[in-house]
């Protein structure tokens, strides 16, 4: 079966392109003739060498290392990764949240409150990844009424992008001037200030989070069936 990308001459449908929904920048809307245009010219570099082979040939990839350098890394990969599903959740369970709030209020709205438990399931999460972030990059113990907060939800947010480049920079560009030190301790500042706007401090969501994850593994460590389980959801 010949996958081998089309190269024939593309047939740009300017009908269907004036269909379109409003672009979500709709302040900076894009001219039609520019939208042809640039469809024009995505499908002539095509030709020349598809955007898929393109990616395919300037990849990072990680081809030279030991196993023992592959388990540090993954561990890290893991830690991080981790952390950033787990704000991408935190921010999902925190929109639905707002949108709730709006049309219904504490006294009669029960949804609302479980709504509010999502959000702080997903702030605990942030937390295991974040110290284990720590006890992988950086020797010594978390003081956790030592952390300053983050002064706004830009400065968070800011972090947590930082970070995730630095990993990105330092695992698969191996850029060996970047320094993983306090890579962990960085992230609990942010942490710390969706705390604060949910008016818990960051104790109750450390504690919150490891009760949860001692009803799922009563064996007290990691264990693939008890995750897949996740005998906590049932409590």
């Amino acid at each position: 079966m010949n996958l081998k990308p089309q190269t024939t001459e593309p047939v740009i449908n300017t009908e269907q392109t004036t269909k379109l929904d409003t672009p979500f920048l709709a302040g900076f809307p894009m001219l039609e003739s520019d939208r042809v245009d640039i469809l024009q010219q995505f499908h002539e570099a095509e030709g020349d060498e598809p955007y898929q082979e393109f990616v395919k040939r300037t990849f990072a990839y990680i081809t030279d290392i030991d196993l023992n350098t592959v388990c540090s890394i993954l561990n890290q990969l893991h830690a991080a990764y981790g952390f950033i599903c787990e704000f991408v959740e935190y921010q999902n369970e925190l929109d639905k949240l707002k949108e709730i709030g709006e049309t219904a209020c504490r006294t009669d709205a029960p949804a609302l409150l479980t709504q509010e438990k999502k959000v702080e399931k997903e702030i605990g999460d942030m937390c295991y990844y974040a110290f284990m972030l720590h006890n992988l990059t950086t020797p010594g113990t978390v003081r956790v009424s030592e952390i300053i907060v983050c002064e706004s939800k830009q400065h968070a947010q800011q972090i947590i992008e930082d970070i995730a480049d630095l990993v990105k920079r330092q695992i698969f560009y191996r850029h060996q001037d970047i320094d993983f030190n306090g890579l962990g301790y960085k992230l609990l500042p942010a942490i710390k200030y969706f705390a604060y706007t949910v008016g818990k401090p960051l104790e109750y969501f450390i504690l919150q989070n490891k009760t949860k994850l001692q009803k799922r593994y009563p064996k007290g460590k990691f264990d693939s069936n008890d995750a897949r389980e996740k005998k906590d959801n049932n409590s």
